[in-house]
């Protein structure tokens, strides 16, 4: 009977110290960010006929991608002269977007959905067609986009 009450009152001690066992919850959390990227397409090499007043460019200037409501892609152009080797010579020019001389354009995120596109020419005036000496005459057109 000693045994038997012995063990009873063991049992019922274990069933007085047995612990609550429960699983700690933890979170761990995730980032991602989709950078703002962007391409900007411009015109092809573009011959301007001897004579033309207005040449518009082989092309347009198009900007495309994913950028945030808040940033702008800004279009910006550099003209180098259209300057003829043989004669030492440089035959002026303006690049105009319409009537307006070019000096940027603006693309926000509405502008590279819809994949606007901007067509720009060149303006030479006919008294620099006039005194421009015989030859080829070369120049370029830089243009920079900048993520503002």
């Amino acid at each position: 009977m000693k045994k038997g009450l012995t063990g009873l009152l063991l049992v019922s001690l274990m069933a007085t110290l047995t612990v609550p066992v429960q699983a700690a919850e933890q979170t761990t959390l995730i980032h991602a960010n989709v950078g703002s990227s962007y391409t900007l397409t411009i015109p092809k090499e573009t011959t301007i006929d001897v004579n033309a007043l207005t040449t518009p460019l082989n092309g347009t200037i198009k900007v495309t991608g994913n950028i945030l409501s808040t940033e702008n892609v800004v279009v910006s152009a550099v003209t180098q002269p259209l300057h003829n080797d043989d004669q030492n010579a440089d035959l002026p020019y303006t690049l105009k977007n319409g009537n307006q001389a070019f000096t940027s354009v603006n693309f926000n995120q509405n502008d590279l959905k819809s994949t606007k596109e901007v067509q720009l020419q060149i303006a030479i005036n006919q008294e620099d067609w006039n005194q421009a000496p015989a030859g080829s005459y070369n120049g370029s057109i830089v243009f920079n986009a900048e993520l503002q």
